[in-house]
Formats: C-alpha cells, sequence, structure tokens
C-alpha cells in the first residue's frame, strides 16, 4: 500500500496539510506495528547493537538499517517507554539482575532481541520499505553494557553482536549536555551503593568522593565497560567497532561490521551508497562537527589541565589503557585478546 499516493487523491486537495501528514504518520505506524507481528523471528535472524549512552550506537544503527532488510529494533530497555518498565533500576537505568534470576533474565533477552516483545516505541525507527523483504532483526542498546559478557557467555549468536566504544570524554560530556534544562546527572547514594551488585559496591570509596560531574560520569563509564574490556572471551564472540574507527573510515569499519557479524548478501555497492557524513537523530545539541578532526578533539580540547589530571586518575584506577587524556583515538594493543 502506497500512503503517498492515496492522500495524493483530489479529495484531499483542499484539506488541512497538518491533518493530513498526521493521517498518514497514523497510518504508517499501525501499518509497521502490523508487518513487524508477521515477521516471527528468532535468534537466526537476531543482530544486536550494545555501547554506553552518546557512544555512537544510533548513528550505527542508522547506518546498518538502511541496508536491505534490516528492521530497526529501537532501545527495548528504556526506562519510560521500552517493554521494560517493570524491570529497569531507577538509577542506574539498567535491567535489574540477580544471579537468582538468571535463567528468567537471558529468557526475557531472547525474546527481546528475536522480536517477540515489542511496542511503538521500539518500532518507531522502521519505516514501511524495511519490510519488503525483511531479513533481520536490529536491536540497539544503551542500557546493557554491564549485562554483556553475561549475554555472550549464556546466548549463542549466529550472528556476533557488535560493541561500539567511544573515548569516555566526549562520551561523558555528551551524555550531560543531553540532559534537559536545570536537570542534574543522578549519582548514587550510600545506600543505593549498598543494595547494588558486587562491581558497584568493590568501588563504593571513588563512587562517594568528591568528583565533578564529568568525572563522575567517567567512573560510570569505567562500570560500564570495565567487565566488557577485561573479557577476552567476550571479545571472541562479539564484533568490537570504535567509534573513531567509524568517524574517520565509515566505508571501511562498515564493510568489516558487516562481513565479521556474517550479514550476508549485502553488495560492496549497497556499503559505498549510504550518508555516513549525516549527523545522528540524536544530535539533540547539533555538536555534530563536519570536521573528522575536529569532531575527535572537541571532548578533550575543551578539558582544563585539573580535569585532564583528575580524569586521567579515574582512568587509572580502573586501569583502563585503551583510552587516555592525552589522545582522542583508542590504543587497541591494550585492549584484552
Amino acid at each position: 500500500m502506497n500512503i503517498n499516493k492515496i492522500l495524493s487523491f483530489s479529495a484531499w486537495k483542499n484539506y488541512p496539510r497538518n491533518r493530513l501528514l498526521s493521517i498518514k504518520q497514523s497510518v504508517n505506524e499501525k501499518l509497521v506495528l502490523y508487518f513487524y507481528s508477521r515477521l516471527n523471528y528468532d535468534l537466526d535472524n537476531a543482530l544486536i547493537i550494545f555501547g554506553a549512552p552518546r557512544s555512537g550506537t544510533t548513528w550505527l544503527m542508522e547506518i546498518l538499517s538502511s541496508i536491505k532488510g534490516i528492521v530497526p529494533n529501537f532501545e527495548p530497555f528504556h526506562r519510560f517507554r521500552g517493554i521494560t518498565k517493570n524491570r529497569i533500576d531507577p538509577t542506574t537505568f539498567y535491567p535489574t539482575y540477580k544471579p537468582a534470576d538468571e535463567t528468567m533474565m537471558v529468557d526475557f533477552l531472547v525474546d527481546v532481541f528475536s522480536g517477540r516483545l515489542f511496542n511503538p516505541w521500539t518500532v518507531s525507527l522502521a519505516k514501511l520499505w524495511h519490510f519488503r523483504k525483511p531479513r533481520f532483526l536490529l536491536s540497539k542498546t544503551v542500557r546493557a553494557n554491564r549485562l554483556v559478557p553475561l549475554i555472550l557467555r549464556e546466548i549463542a549468536f549466529p550472528h556476533p553482536p557488535v560493541v561500539i566504544i567511544r573515548h569516555p570524554v566526549p562520551t561523558c560530556q555528551s551524555q550531560l549536555s543531553s540532559l534537559s534544562k536545570n536537570a542534574k546527572a543522578p549519582r548514587l547514594t550510600p545506600a543505593k551503593i549498598d543494595n547494588s551488585s558486587h562491581l558497584i559496591r568493590q568501588h563504593k570509596k571513588i563512587l562517594l568522593a568528591k568528583h565533578s560531574d564529568l568525572a563522575y560520569q567517567v567512573i560510570l563509564w569505567c562500570l560500564d565497560h570495565i567487565d566488557y574490556l577485561q573479557s577476552p572471551e567476550s571479545h571472541e564472540k562479539s564484533v568490537i567497532t570504535f567509534y573513531e574507527d567509524l568517524l574517520t573510515s565509515p566505508l571501511d569499519e562498515t564493510s568489516r561490521i558487516i562481513r565479521q557479524m556474517k550479514i550476508s548478501n549485502v553488495s560492496s555497492a549497497e556499503i559505498r551508497s549510504i550518508n555516513f557524513t549525516k549527523a545522528s537523530r540524536t544530535d539533540f545539541n547539533k555538536d555534530y562537527r563536519a570536521s573528522i578532526v575536529n569532531q575527535l578533539n572537541k571532548g578533550l580540547n575543551r578539558l582544563s589541565v585539573e580535569e585532564k589530571k583528575d580524569i586521567q586518575d579515574i582512568l587509572d584506577y580502573f586501569e583502563i589503557k585503551i583510552y587516555s587524556v592525552s589522545s582522542p583515538t583508542p590504543n587497541k594493543k591494550f585492549l584484552a585478546l
């Protein structure tokens, strides 16, 4: 069904344009939900992107979902709009998880990544053309980083998930700048830390020490990444991509990701047709720089000498060596292999 043709009928000519657009959007949304409900996918069709908030996950999802046959599944673990309203920790915004619930959590995640659980929010980026010959469901989430080692250990994915990593400084600066006006970045209270996972409890001292908002966000970035970065087993079962590589060599890096995720029947011509220079739809502050050099360096250039020292001390504390405040690009020799 072509909605544009329907709306071009002469009978609509005198109808208010904004009302027509509203009708078109409503019809499109209902059709997307209908086609989505008929996908009948399983893990053989699952593609997944993991990453921290503001690390380039949406950009990568837009790149991959522009390929024919790949249907986007947007942020199923969103605290308010996702399908996990009663399973999201209100402080950390991560899916609640306790060792005793591991089997239940894994079953739930399989249902999510297979597309059995969805709602209008999670399918909101899908267009009608995605359903012409759908082959894969591409789930993107920024709320499961700490679960990645568990997920990769317990679920055998035919198509290895991709984990995108970005330098903590620009990532955390972007997280803070994306907060609504007058909103403050949430911090863990002593009581919350005591009731959290062992990972959080063992770093209670640094979490409660005096830090700037940016430095505190860097601590959370380290907590989100440390288990994965220090797990060679997880690296073997996933595809690692760095935001900086995707930015500087988008064509080559996208080709590598597609190849290592085992996404078949994608021609080099189709990859070359992708618009890599378009800013992500989540560039809320319009902070994307057209210059690659400026985009890479903008975060570190904003730091004072004192901020650089504090953040480097935090990275050293967590033994994160792949990034430092002296360079915007990753030092991959420190990635556990």
